[in-house]
């Protein structure tokens, strides 16, 4: 299981963020019920990469049980280990939600996210660009899915991941990604 997330981690992030590198324009904000500081829409935005992050919250309502509009204020290396495929790090990456879309309501989250990384490494620099994050939830642990768990928040997502969720019956169904107790 662990060779395949090596080989689909890089094929999905890049479906996921490469026209986001390459073709967006500067960041600017937008408003949700807690931010209302944030004004601007993305208007500007290619419509693909609005499809593409569509299918992608499909794809995170199948396979994990929590959904969520978060902003990451702190990040914390827990501990630093190896596989069959290189060295790892453990994250523990501290947000506030904006908005809950599916699962327990909380004004703050902590999660694990393991990654591989280089030896060495800095722990990776904070993204306070709001994300909806997709998350396992075991034993009280938030957790992030080895592939794909998270996409920049525009306002037309954030309103499809409403959307979604509104159609969406919670239920204690089996997430395939996400461990269990």
């Amino acid at each position: 299981m662990q060779l395949k997330r090596h080989m689909f981690l890089p094929l999905i992030l890049s479906l996921c963020a490469c026209d986001l590198v390459s073709k967006r324009a500067p960041a600017k904000t937008f408003e949700t019920p807690h931010i209302s500081k944030n004004k601007a829409s993305h208007t500007d935005v290619d419509p693909k990469i609005i499809t593409r992050n569509k299918k992608l919250i499909d794809y995170f309502l199948e396979e994990a049980p929590y959904l969520a509009l978060v902003q990451t204020k702190k990040i914390e290396r827990t501990s630093i280990w190896a596989d069959e495929i290189g060295q790892m790090q453990d994250l523990d990456i501290h947000t506030d939600v904006l908005e809950t879309f599916r699962g327990k309501p909380a004004k703050t989250i902590k999660y694990i996210l393991s990654r591989e990384m280089e030896p060495l490494s800095p722990i990776p620099a904070i993204d306070s660009t709001p994300h909806i994050i997709s998350l396992c939830y075991v034993n009280g642990i938030y957790s992030a899915q080895e592939v794909a768990f998270s996409i920049e928040a525009y306002p037309a997502l954030i309103e499809y991941a409403r959307q979604q969720t509104k159609a969406d019956i919670a239920s204690d169904r089996t997430y395939p990604n996400c461990p269990t107790p």
